[in-house]
């Protein structure tokens, strides 16, 4: 009886998934089938590639590839220059990684 009270309620939405990775054969696909955000990497040329190929994907298993959310992880500052070109490829969201401690 205690534990049922200090139990969560139960989710009223699925939790959201996010995948990463560019495997054009399986991780991609498994983004187009179960994920809610991808997770890809640069330059912004092959974000863009891998982002289209990922759009293919969700046709063959009938997902509307706006359900996915596109992210990208920058690791170099010198990556930072390229943000327009980022957004242009299809990038919704960055994740921005600093190295310790935080160089510039």
């Amino acid at each position: 009886e205690r534990l049922g009270k200090l139990a969560p309620p139960p989710l009223r939405q699925p939790l959201p998934l996010m995948i990463g990775g560019s495997g054009e054969k399986v991780t991609l696909r498994l983004v187009a089938e179960h994920a809610t955000m991808w997770n890809g990497f640069g330059p912004p040329e092959e974000f863009a590639r891998k982002n289209a190929i990922l759009d293919d994907w969700c046709r063959k298993v009938g997902r509307d590839p706006k359900e996915i959310e596109r992210t990208v992880a920058i690791f170099s500052p010198e990556d930072l220059k390229d943000l327009d070109g980022y957004a242009a490829a299809g990038a919704e969201h960055l994740i921005v990684g600093m190295g310790w401690p935080f160089q510039q």
